[in-house]
């Protein structure tokens, strides 16, 4: 399917809902008329395959969005996570105990299944919040590098999150004021319908443009295009983007090749490129992974900054947590750091009994 057009399809299953049951004279819809219900879970883990396939795989520029083909997509990712489930409850099932005794195998079940299932299953965050906090450490390195400090690429990442949680709402509200604009137009004029649009869209570019952006934003995706909706740089969009069929370790030969039990792309580089622009499938991905991969990308661009990057990101992981709860640790003692001694210190003899508790 065209990239574009299918992101706003699996959107719009978001946003518009299921095509309900109905009738065309006595006969039911066909089942592939019927758009699949999907709710917010079930539309993160497939949106996350999506950027897999696009980060993996060659697109036809020839190809035209077919409903019935998108729905069938969605059936097959919910197919899928079942099947990916199934698996961990029989892998867990056939392991021995020889590295957490009696309890491996429920340890193992449940590792397994959480890998699946935090895909489609996450929450809103604070992105520019948590961004500021964490990058500020390396805001003079992130100038040097890209040319806008924490403050700025937290407010960019910010607005990529929220371009495509408040897209459609601001979309549909910019088209249906253009469109109202537009029927005035023509109804003050005496002109065909065809005629009296085609004065409107010459004479009026902005709003003409505004409903262009608001068609795209609502039908191709385009509430996911960073470049359009962020002031971030180009370079460091760039570091975060794959280009189409980059990727090639996801479905590479070997076990598990293309399921949840690999790690997605979208943990390596959050964003995709379509005809040169930058996209966020899934807003969720600027808290899975855009701090790694933005931090692990400024240390390639950037070499001579490693050993005061490990000191820097020690001192801020450090003091993290008195920090942020501050207010209730006044007058308190902040112990940062420990000791343990080497296993031959005469002070400290091995004892191999359990503790009495």
């Amino acid at each position: 399917m065209p990239p574009k057009e299918l992101l706003g399809y699996v959107y719009a299953t978001l946003v518009l809902g299921p095509i309900k049951d109905r009738k065309i004279s006595d006969e039911e819809v066909p089942e592939t008329e019927i758009r699949p219900k999907q709710n917010l879970e079930e539309a993160q883990f497939l949106l996350e395959y999506i950027h897999a396939v696009l980060a993996t795989t060659s697109t036809s520029v020839e190809s035209k969005l077919d409903e019935a083909v998108c729905a069938e997509i969605i059936r097959i990712a919910e197919k899928l996570k079942s099947a990916s489930l199934m698996i961990a409850m029989i892998i867990a099932g056939q392991s021995s105990e020889e590295q957490f005794g009696a309890n491996t195998q429920t340890f193992l079940f449940h590792a397994l299944s959480t890998w699946i299932l935090m895909r489609g299953q996450r929450y809103q965050v604070l992105e520019k919040e948590f961004f500021v906090f964490a990058l500020n450490p390396h805001d003079d390195a992130l100038r040097r590098v890209y040319g806008m400090g924490a403050l700025e690429i937290a407010a960019g990442i910010q607005e990529s999150a929220d371009a495509v949680r408040l897209g459609h709402d601001q979309a549909v509200r910019a088209l249906m004021g253009s469109i109202e604009d537009a029927q005035r137009f023509v109804a003050s004029h005496d002109q065909s319908a065809t005629e009296g649009m085609a004065q409107w869209m010459a004479e009026h570019t902005e709003p003409a443009k505004r409903a262009s952006i608001a068609f795209d934003d609502l039908f191709q995706g385009g509430i996911c295009n960073v470049s359009r909706h962020t002031r971030l740089p180009a370079l460091l969009l760039d570091d975060l983007s794959y280009e189409v069929a980059e990727e090639t370790e996801f479905f590479g030969p070997g076990t598990y090749s293309g399921t949840p039990f690999r790690t997605l792309p979208a943990r390596k580089k959050p964003f995709i490129k379509l005809d040169g622009e930058h996209y966020l499938t899934d807003p969720s991905f600027a808290r899975d992974s855009m701090y790694r991969a933005m931090l692990h990308n400024l240390l390639i661009r950037d070499i001579g900054y490693s050993d005061e990057f490990k000191e820097r990101q020690k001192e801020w992981s450090e003091t993290a947590f008195s920090n942020v709860f501050k207010d209730q640790f006044i007058g308190a003692t902040i112990l940062r750091e420990c000791w343990i001694p080497p296993i031959s210190d005469p002070r400290f003899p091995l004892n191999t009994d359990p503790p009495v508790l």
